[in-house]
């Protein structure tokens, strides 16, 4: 319990420096995205103010200067040619309009003094005008006893044209310290708040953007939410990580010798056929995991587990016994079957197999000559000498050896070289190519050959349709097993296909075979080989 309150703390505090987090994150990315507005809001007003400062300069330059309609026309020319000036007028002093490019006008009502351009003449203030009293930039250059003034709306400063309409954003423009709001927030802005200031270095003005972060949050909502979300799952993983402590830990290791004991691996068995005259001749051992619940587990999902914690010599032991003891009743009436076992690279290290061997099944039914044991090849042979004085011995018990998946593994051809064995298994690859492969062909009919100038029995695994078969008979390789045939079985399965299909006496079975026999392939009579 302490575990699981000490990980609810920690999602706690997950929690709050996630949500931290959050408000950094988009506080200064709001702060960023603020002042990249307001940047480019006032070099856009410097651009147009700088515009409408020309167009003054270029009217008084020009003797514009009183109301007569000729200076009238030149302030309507540069009121339509000059964007965004609203209005050129003529006004005294005081702020009064005399007249303006419409011919008439309305007083300007000054908001602010007039601020100096530098090094240009003009200055700049705040006014309403109109009906409507708009605020606008005033800018004025004297000429005579008056003024020449070009109003330009504060509306160019409105940030709707090119910054997405967003809640919680607020704009100001200030000019001499006096603010005219262009866009209102909508919402209380606090200290917490995005507040940009940026000011021209050409006209005494400012523009500040103010952006809520309740806007922010509700403009980066996606980014926000899938923050928070990982926020949550790093909260979940760590509450599962605590509540997993608190359970006992899963040791497969443990599991697997505890049914090793519990006798819960069993044997299966697929048979293995002479092909050249449609009999059963054996078995290849096959281990199973049945697990109390009744699921079998295939030997992928804990073989490679036995192999690399050394529990592989206590399942092969145990799957020797239990399949001595199922399958012992019919295999001493029936002498010439074959019972296989994948033995591992580790069991020839010494001596050991030959007396594991000798304990299990010297005092059994089945004969040691019934036995094939198979070398893997999934670990190499650490001594070759060790392996091959073990190989003899068994061989001296009346025991077979074979090579298992040869060209697939460790060997190659220097296990066929040193080790003496008795057979060799083609692995399912070179099978399945069948037809389809040169090379694999190739590898088939050279291991055959190899098998019949080595005189050595060559079996071919994996073999799974007629034509595979038909092709390893002409190729005179007469052992074969796979899913043509049968998979692999269950106990009482196996014992019941080997009493259909063995049914006579050795004996009576084996004058069959002598009358029944069709010639094998010179290469193979000159073995002059019998099975069984």
């Amino acid at each position: 319990m302490l575990v699981l309150f000490a990980a609810i703390c920690c999602a706690a505090f997950i929690v709050i420096g996630v949500e931290a987090a959050i408000d950094v994150l988009t506080h200064d990315r709001g702060t960023s995205q603020a002042t990249l507005n307001a940047r480019e809001m006032v070099a856009r007003a410097n651009v147009r103010l700088q515009r409408a400062s020309t167009s003054l300069r270029t009217l008084v330059a020009s003797g514009v200067g009183s109301c007569r309609p000729g200076d009238i026309e030149a302030m309507r020319r540069a009121v339509y040619t000059t964007t965004p000036v609203k209005e050129v007028a003529l006004v005294d002093g005081a702020g009064a309009v005399l007249c303006s490019h419409h011919g008439f006008g309305s007083d300007h009502k000054a908001m602010t003094a007039e601020q100096t351009v530098a090094d240009s003449g003009i200055t700049v203030s705040m006014v309403r005008f109109g009906e409507s009293q708009e605020p606008a930039l005033r800018l004025r250059h004297p000429v005579a006893q008056h003024y020449l003034a070009a109003l330009v709306p504060a509306e160019i400063f409105e940030a709707d044209d090119f910054i997405p309409p967003a809640q919680g954003l607020g704009v100001r423009l200030f000019l001499a310290g006096i603010p005219s709001v262009l866009h209102d927030p909508g919402e209380p802005v606090g200290p917490r708040d995005v507040r940009v200031v940026v000011s021209s270095s050409q006209f005494p003005i400012s523009v500040e953007i103010v952006r809520t972060m309740g806007g922010l949050k509700a403009e980066g909502g996606t980014l926000v939410q899938y923050t928070r979300a990982g926020g949550f799952v790093v909260c979940a993983l760590v509450i599962a990580l605590a509540l997993s402590t608190t359970r006992p830990r899963e040791d497969p290791v443990g599991e697997l010798r505890a049914a090793i004991a519990a006798g819960e691996i069993v044997p299966f068995y697929q048979p293995v056929m002479d092909i050249a005259a449609g009999r059963l001749i054996g078995c290849e051992v096959l281990v199973r995991w049945r697990k109390p619940t009744g699921e079998v587990v295939s030997p992928g999902a804990f073989v490679p587990l036995a192999e690399s914690s050394g529990l592989i010599f206590e399942l092969t032991l145990a799957l020797m016994r239990a399949a001595r003891d199922e399958v012992a009743d019919v295999y001493a009436l029936r002498p010439q079957l074959k019972l296989g076992f994948n033995i591992h690279a580790e069991h020839f290290d010494n001596d050991r197999i030959v007396k594991d061997i000798q304990e299990i099944f010297g005092h059994s039914a089945i004969q040691l000559s019934q036995l094939m044991l198979e070398v893997t090849e999934r670990a190499p042979l650490a001594d070759l000498a060790a392996a091959r004085r073990s190989i003899a011995a068994l061989q001296a018990l009346g025991a077979r050896v074979a090579i298992d998946d040869v060209g697939t593994g460790h060997s190659g051809l220097n296990y066929l070289l040193k080790l003496g064995v008795d057979a060799i298994k083609i692995d399912k690859m070179f099978v399945d190519a069948i037809g389809t492969e040169r090379y694999s062909n190739a590898i088939i009919d050279t291991l055959a050959e190899l098998g019949r100038t080595m005189r050595i029995d060559v079996i071919a695994e994996g073999v799974e349709s007629f034509e595979q078969v038909e092709y390893l008979r002409e190729h005179g390789i007469h052992m074969a097993q796979g899913y043509v045939f049968a998979p692999a079985l269950p106990g009482q399965a196996y014992i019941d296909l080997v009493e259909a299909m063995c049914h006579d006496s050795p004996e009576a079975d084996a004058l069959k075979m002598v009358r029944n026999r069709t010639p094998l392939p010179r290469y193979i009579s000159a073995r002059n080989r019998q099975i069984g």
